[in-house]
């Protein structure tokens, strides 16, 4: 207690001495915002949110453990559609596959209270589109300084 008491006392004989002393008013609003602090009221900022708006830990938690995970299932055909086939990715051996190992991707889509199976793709890899190494020039240093020459 007497050292808040000399502390005050050192405060105001600084003061009477002729430093400033900062005595503000009754309100908050007496004093200066030379620094330019927010002014505006909470409910007024865009990047603010109230708490009723924003979840809770556990209920991050919860959400988080609720999650619908995806698996693949490779299978000779698809099942029935149903519930129980969401969130799965079929892998069924696809028709027009005449050599390799190619599967056709299929998910479970709701429409209302109806299951049905989409196409989404499929694993065959196209390399028509690649360079073949015949068709490669080969380069040289020389080459590649008299690029950035």
């Amino acid at each position: 207690k007497q050292d808040v008491i000399n502390d005050l006392s050192d405060i105001r004989s600084g003061a009477s001495a002729g430093a400033s002393a900062v005595q503000p008013g009754d309100n908050v609003s007496d004093l200066v915002n030379d620094s330019g602090f927010i002014t505006d009221t909470v409910n007024n900022l865009t990047n603010y949110y109230k708490k009723t708006e924003t979840y809770t830990q556990s209920e991050i938690n919860n959400l988080i453990a609720s999650a619908k995970t995806g698996r693949f299932v490779v299978a000779n055909s698809l099942p029935s559609a149903s519930a129980d086939t969401m969130n799965v990715i079929y892998l069924i051996p696809a028709a027009s596959s005449a050599t390799g190992n190619v599967k056709d991707e299929y998910i479970t889509i709701q429409d209302g209270s109806t299951y049905k199976w989409e196409l989404i793709g499929s694993t065959a890899v196209d390399l028509s589109v690649t360079w073949q190494k015949s068709e490669l020039t080969e380069i040289t240093n020389s080459d590649i300084d008299s690029m950035f020459s």
